[in-house]
């Protein structure tokens, strides 16, 4: 009797244990962190994280440098945010990792100025060795809506002008452009100067920004009239697309020939690409409102709808 009791006795005591056991590791799993579930619940789609060049640690002031570009300009606060918030993770990273962070009570958060680092804030922790949540800090910069299903609608509010009065050159994208802060820290954050920055990296920056990746060159698109145009594809689950990006160069006519638009709308009518865009900062003419009638899969994004088309993306 007294052993079966005892038998009875281990057999409910292990079954608690493998019941507690359980239930810890639920609880575990639960609980949020950068990059968790439950943080990207909260977050929804998220910038590419901005790249740590340099960490090191000294007395009670932890450092991170990232590689992002200020230009000429100071730190914007939406860059500010965003840095901060992507150096508190990181050293929440290095804590499970297993450095030591006891004595710290300091994040010197710095960026590239001309190649050198510079600090742009500095984050204060409660407590010695207690790193901030990174949900109180949540920054969201990324757009609320697609902006590829968006963009026509968008750019077709921005007129085409007749002939273009300047001959030769054109002011830069750089100059051309302006950015609210939001987009002016997503595109620092991925490395793009704002004020120095290329037709390409404009485009690919704020794609990027959109939640797609980007992939150069597309093998079933070309634009042989124009050598000097590159070919992205941008996907994301459910949508792909991509863009033909033309620059204008010193010397060159400001305005698309028509043959490039002739070219893509054979390319959107031959080939399975879903939509196509051409993104440029030569002017267009008017005959690209009927190729864009006729063929419904490409948007034409020229130098009078640029603008636009960076509003388009809603950052902020």
């Amino acid at each position: 009797m007294v052993a079966a009791l005892i038998g009875i006795a281990l057999v409910v005591a292990l079954a608690i244990a493998v019941i507690y056991a359980v239930m810890a590791s639920r609880g575990g799993s639960s609980t949020s962190s950068p990059g968790s579930k439950g943080s990207a619940k909260a977050d929804g789609p998220r910038l590419p994280t901005p790249q740590v060049v340099d960490f090191h640690v000294h007395g009670e002031t932890a450092t991170a440098v990232f590689g992002v570009p200020l230009g000429d300009s100071e730190a914007g606060q939406h860059l500010i945010d965003l840095l901060s918030l992507a150096a508190v993770e990181h050293l929440h990273k290095k804590q499970r990792e297993g450095l030591p962070l006891d004595g710290v009570t300091r994040i010197d958060v710095q960026a590239q100025r001309g190649g050198e680092p510079e600090s742009i804030t500095v984050v204060d922790l409660p407590n010695p060795g207690e790193l901030p949540s990174p949900e109180e800090m949540r920054v969201a910069l990324s757009p609320a809506h697609d902006p590829i299903s968006d963009l026509a609608t968008v750019v077709a509010d921005a007129t085409v002008s007749a002939q273009p009065a300047t001959t030769g050159q054109l002011d830069s994208v750089a100059e051309s452009v302006e950015h609210s802060g939001p987009t002016d820290a997503a595109l620092r954050t991925m490395g793009v100067d704002p004020q120095t920055m290329t037709l390409s990296e404009l485009t690919t920056g704020l794609f990027s920004a959109g939640g797609y990746t980007v992939q150069d060159g597309a093998s079933t698109i070309s634009v042989s009239s124009e050598p000097t145009a590159e070919v992205y594809k941008f996907a994301k689950p459910g949508q792909d697309a991509f863009a033909v990006v033309l620059p204008h160069t010193l010397g060159d006519h400001p305005e698309v020939p028509d043959k490039v638009f002739t070219e893509i709308a054979i390319a959107a009518g031959q080939s399975n690409v879903g939509q196509i865009l051409l993104i440029t900062d030569k002017f267009g003419p008017y005959s690209m409102y009927q190729r864009e009638k006729r063929t419904k899969n490409v948007v034409f994004v020229t130098r009078e709808r640029l603008q636009a088309f960076v509003d388009s993306f809603g950052l902020g």
